[in-house]
């Protein structure tokens, strides 16, 4: 099995007809050796995570002399350059703040788009630039007219150039497959090229070099939401324009992860400094250069750390067979019906096609709508009570002048998940039995009754003041005695309330202005009609971020990819550092139903099949980051289940207690060799050393563990070939089968420690160090007595006489 995946992978690289295929398998040719190292260290140490190589592609448009200013840039050095400032990333769990037992190994790709594509693409920006008036350029202190542009037709344009060097046709129905690489796009485009007036007055001139780039400026809007010049788009890549803003935006309140002017890299910057050095000519031209690729290499981590190998939200890998998503509606009110065609529609099919794509490969999902009224289940409603609070915030005036304080009403999302957390499954069996008999029925374990042990049905037991339940009354509805209702084997079941709520305040929102809270358990999605339009914290230039409450469709789908795939949103990560999630808005915008400058209610191909990576070491792969989050899904399960499932742990508690002395040394006449000490695990011990004097585990036994080691390593060589060559499909069957191996193994191990305990159940361990006598003993005693008797006859004679 395990050489027909190898010739079936050696086959596949034979098959890419496009260079940087050739090259990235070449790559990991030459990588090998080093992840054959790590797999066999990760299975003999404990203390290192699992490293895989990942590929990280940067396309650079108008940096080889066809952009602004004729700037050109080495990509080698470039990419030597990366390789040196983020060389290596371990991502983290949101909900844990631990980090994940997988590290990658990070490998830059850099190469210049041609100039017919630059060329091509610039004209497609002018063509879109619409006026909207004049703005401040903080770098020359003047206001020029400033530009904005939809990235619809610049998004095609995009596409295209994904497709020319890596022969994969985007689509946002694409399902499974190679999706191909992800690629972070840097442009560098000439304004002048671009200008669209071309009546404009000439831009001042600095020694021969405009100063303001064409005189004019320009942002990008994605899917009408906010100004931006970073953005991530519905295929497997993100755009940076370094030519385009400056742009601000970010939260008021919170000024972490605010972007300014001044966060992009700006080449204007470079080329034309606002002040001078004491160096000279060339050296200050090398130091500007050198910060140059620093600010382009900060991007490009930002992009990994965000996007392509981004930490998870919840640890979500199950094996179940089918996901059933219920849709349950909780109002307070009867003025509409949210799954019936209007503003305030669900849109149950997008919600079905999106969650599909997030799920595993044939894995059968069902989504399905019920609506309830939230007075008829006191608790859920003393839970809303319970979980709405009051706030003072500060509040721009609409002139953007000045900030007044104002109390606003929000809901605890915490509070109400935790309310739920423990009767989530069986709230969505009762309420979707009502709606939906047929589905519940499958779905969920059906009631249980002692009628068929004794033919009979239990009355029911006696009510709270005492009285008993009595006889039953005409048209009663007696209710049976039943256990406790759960999904039912190899179904996992993922229950979205909606609160549609009328009459409540008109700026009523979830904490952190959010529509939507999520747990591993739940989804709950807030709804309101009373304000389509509700100020936020959130701005974006002069403009205030507004929400719509009335539409949570697009809220319901970014809570149930971050329950069902683990997705988190890009402009959240773990920091070590500070030891808590941190916000960084360069990438909010974009093709994802995540955060207040997002309109979509997709997820992009890179984030649906691609971080830190996934379900085969990822569940999908993908540039926003399923790629890497389903892989390091996998291989936190793989390991723990190895490591932290006892597998080591058992061999290493039953090494202690009959193979180690109270002092830690090995207990064996002869010491241990050298290349064979304490940081190895005992059972590597046990399978090198077959003479050892004490072996309380027959030798046949640990060279059976030794080989499934072995046949684990090999694997977990070959799996991360096919997740760096793209190659998902294949990778997920064999992490699931890789899987299934280690807990098959787990089970074994666990069967035969046992057994050995038991042969060991009538004996004591007793510590000692067995000396055996020799002749020698004998004449080191008399050399011993001899010096003895020497010394004292010495001591005696020179004594001096009195």
């Amino acid at each position: 099995m395990l050489s027909e995946l190898i010739a079936a992978q050696g086959a596949a690289k034979l098959e890419r007809q496009n260079n940087f295929g050739r090259i990235q398998h070449e790559v990991y040719d030459q990588l090998r050796p080093d992840v054959e190292q790590s797999a066999h260290t990760l299975l003999t140490k404990r203390q290192e995570s699992l490293k895989v190589p990942l590929e990280i592609n940067v396309a650079l448009l108008g940096f080889n002399g066809d952009g602004a200013y004729n700037f050109q840039i080495d990509e080698k050095e470039l990419s030597d350059f990366f390789t040196k400032s983020l060389p290596e990333h371990r991502p983290s769990c949101l909900e844990t703040g631990q980090p994940l037992e997988i590290s990658y190994q990070l490998k830059y790709t850099v190469f210049h788009v041609s100039p017919n594509l630059v060329t091509s693409l610039q004209n497609t920006i002018r063509a879109s630039l619409v006026l909207t008036g004049k703005e401040l350029d903080p770098d020359v202190y003047m206001e020029l007219p400033t530009y904005e542009l939809n990235t619809t037709a610049v998004e095609k344009r995009f596409d295209v150039i994904y497709k020319s060097y890596f022969g994969q046709k985007l689509t946002q129905s694409q399902e499974g497959g190679n999706p191909g690489p992800a690629v972070i796009f840097i442009a560098n485009f000439d304004k002048m090229k671009m200008n669209p007036n071309d009546t404009a007055v000439p831009p001042p001139m600095s020694g021969g070099v405009p100063l303001n780039d064409g005189g004019f400026l320009y942002r990008y809007r994605y899917m009408n939401s906010g100004l931006t010049s970073a953005w991530l788009g519905a295929g497997r890549y993100a755009v940076a324009d370094i030519s385009a803003g400056p742009c601000s935006y970010g939260r008021i309140s919170a000024p972490e992860g605010v972007i300014g002017p001044f966060t992009l890299p700006r080449l204007r910057r470079v080329i034309i400094p606002r002040w001078k050095t004491a160096l000279g000519r060339e050296e200050t031209e090398k130091v500007r250069r050198t910060k140059f690729r620093g600010q382009l290499s900060t991007l490009v981590m930002s992009a990994v750390q965000h996007l392509i190998a981004p930490d998870i939200r919840f640890e979500t890998l199950d094996s179940a067979e089918r996901v059933l998503v219920p849709i349950i509606v909780l109002r307070n009110h009867a003025l509409f019906n949210p799954f019936v065609q209007g503003p305030e529609a669900i849109d149950l099919h997008r919600m079905e096609t999106e969650i599909k794509r997030l799920a595993q490969p044939n894995q059968e999902v069902v989504v399905v709508g019920a609506v309830h009224s939230l007075h008829e289940h006191g608790q859920l409603a003393v839970a809303l009570a319970k979980a709405t609070r009051g706030a003072s915030v500060h509040v721009p005036s609409p002139d953007n002048r000045q900030h007044t304080i104002v109390s606003k009403t929000y809901v605890d999302g915490a509070v109400l998940i935790e309310e739920m957390r423990h009767t989530a499954d069986v709230l969505a069996a009762g309420m979707l039995e009502v709606a939906h008999p047929d589905v519940a029925k499958s779905f969920f374990d059906q009631p249980t009754t002692d009628a068929a042990d004794d033919g009979s049905a239990r009355e029911e037991p006696p009510k709270r003041d005492g009285k008993p339940g009595g006889k039953k009354q005409p048209g009663e509805r007696r209710r049976l005695a039943q256990k406790s209702r759960g999904p039912s084997r190899g179904t996992r079941v993922v229950p979205v309330y909606v609160l549609s709520l009328a009459g409540m305040d008109q700026e009523l929102l979830l904490e952190g202005e959010t529509l939507y809270a999520a747990s591993p358990q739940a989804v709950i999605v807030l709804q309101t009609n009373a304000n389509r339009s509700v100020p936020t914290s959130y701005v974006s230039e002069s403009e205030i971020i507004h929400i719509n409450p009335a539409a949570p469709t697009r809220h319901i789908i970014a809570g149930v990819a971050s329950v069902l795939s683990g997705l988190a949103a890009p402009h959240e990560r773990w920091s070590v550092i500070r030891n808590r999630a941190q916000e960084n808005w360069m990438w909010a915008n974009g093709h994802h139903p995540f955060g207040p400058f997002s309109n979509s209610a997709n997820c992009c191909s890179t984030r649906r099949c691609g971080t830190p990576s996934s379900r085969g070491w990822t569940r999908r792969y993908g540039v926003c980051g399923t790629q890497c989050w389903q892989f390091e899904e996998f291989a936190n399960e793989f390991l723990r289940t190895l490591f932290g499932g006892n597998v080591s742990a058992a061999i290493e508690e039953f090494a202690n207690e009959y193979l180690r002395t109270p002092f830690g040394a090995n207990v064996s006449a002869r010491p241990a060799p050298e290349a064979y000490s304490s940081p190895l695990l005992w059972m590597e011990k046990l399978y090198s050393d077959p003479e050892r004097t004490v072996a309380p585990l027959p030798h046949a036994t640990v060279e059976r563990l030794q080989m499934e080691i072995k046949d684990i390593e090999d694997r977990l060589v070959l799996l991360g070939g096919l997740l760096y060559e793209q190659n998902f499909a294949d990778a997920h069957k064999q992490s699931s089968s890789l899987l299934w191996t280690v807990r098959g193994f787990r089970d074994y191990v666990d069967a035969q420690l046992e057994a050995a305990r038991d042969g060991l159940a009538c004996c004591k361990v007793k510590h000692s160090l067995p000396v055996a006598p020799t002749s020698d003993a004998f004449l080191y005693a008399g050399i011993l007595a001899a010096g003895l008797l020497v010394y004292f006859v010495v001591i005696f004679f020179s004594t001096p006489q009195r």
